[in-house]
C-alpha cells in the first residue's frame, strides 16, 4: 500500500533530521578526538588544571551571545553542560564533585552533569575533601549555617574559590541561594570577573556573612581584603531576561 503525500513528506523530513543527527554526532566525535589529544599534552607537560571555569565560562557566554533561533539558548546550553562534563572524563580527568547541603547539591547535580557525585557532611568537610584531593572540586552553599569560607585562606596551600552556581539561571531552578566552587587551582579569567575576598566592612556584593567578618565579590581588592578567588559574572539569558 503506498504512503499517502503527506506521509511521504513527513518521512522525508525524518530522513533530514537523521542525517543531522548523524552530523551531530561525527562533530562531537571530532571534538572527543580533540579532547583525548588535550589530555595527552597536559599529561606530558605534568599539568593539573583539568577544570577551567573561565574557559566555559567564556564559551557558555558566546553560546548564549548566538543566534540559535528557533533552538531555545537554555537547551543550546544545557546540551553543551553535557559535553562539557563528558569531556573530562574523554581527557582521562573525571570531575569529583564533592557538596554539602541540599541546596549545594542541587546546584552541583546541576551544573557538573557528567561528573561524580558525592555528599559531605556539611561545607567544612567540603573543604577538606578538596584541601586532602579526595574531591576535584566542592560546591558550597551560600546560605550555609557554618562559617566555611575563612578556612580557605588559612589552609597551605589556599583553596580558592572559582565559580559562582547557577552561572546561567535561566537553566536551573531558582528560588534558592546560589552556590559557589571551590578548587585548589585559583580562577581562571573568563574576561567579565569579579573578585571574592574577605573583608572587615561590607564593600561591593555581599555574599555573606559571619560576625564582623563578610564575603564580598567586587570588581576591585581593596588593600585591606584577604582575596580567596573569583568567578565570571553570571550570565542572563535572553529567554529570561525581564
Amino acid at each position: 500500500m503506498n504512503d499517502s503525500p503527506a506521509e511521504q513528506a513527513l518521512a522525508a523530513f525524518r530522513q533530514q533530521i537523521d542525517r543531522c543527527d548523524l552530523a551531530i554526532l561525527e562533530s562531537l566525535r571530532e571534538r572527543a578526538r580533540v579532547v583525548e589529544l588535550v589530555g595527552v599534552d597536559k599529561r606530558d607537560r605534568g599539568l593539573a588544571d583539568v577544570y577551567r571555569p573561565g574557559r566555559e565560562a567564556a564559551l557558555m557566554r558566546r553560546l548564549a551571545a548566538t543566534d540559535s533561533a528557533p533552538f531555545p539558548t537554555a537547551s543550546l546550553l544545557s546540551v553543551w553542560r553535557e559535553v562539557i562534563g563528558a569531556s573530562f572524563t574523554i581527557e582521562g580527568h573525571p570531575l569529583h564533585v564533592a557538596s554539602g547541603s541540599a541546596n549545594a547539591w542541587e546546584r552541583a547535580r546541576n551544573h557538573f552533569r557528567a561528573a561524580r557525585h558525592s555528599r559531605a557532611s556539611g561545607a567544612r568537610a567540603v573543604v577538606q575533601a578538596v584541601a586532602a584531593g579526595e574531591a576535584t572540586v566542592g560546591v558550597a552553599s551560600l546560605d550555609d549555617d557554618e562559617p566555611w569560607w575563612p578556612l580557605l585562606a588559612e589552609l597551605d596551600p589556599p583553596l580558592h574559590i572559582v565559580a559562582r552556581l547557577p552561572f546561567a539561571p535561566g537553566l536551573y531552578p531558582v528560588g534558592a541561594p546560589g552556590a559557589l566552587v571551590i578548587a585548589r587551582n585559583p580562577p581562571d579569567p573568563s574576561g567579565d570577573d569579579l573578585a571574592v575576598a574577605i573583608a572587615a566592612e561590607a564593600a561591593g556584593e555581599i555574599l555573606t556573612a559571619c560576625g564582623d567578618r563578610f564575603l564580598v565579590a567586587a570588581r576591585e581588592i581593596g588593600a585591606d581584603m584577604i582575596p580567596v578567588g573569583g568567578y565570571a559574572v553570571p550570565i542572563v539569558l535572553k529567554e529570561t531576561a525581564g
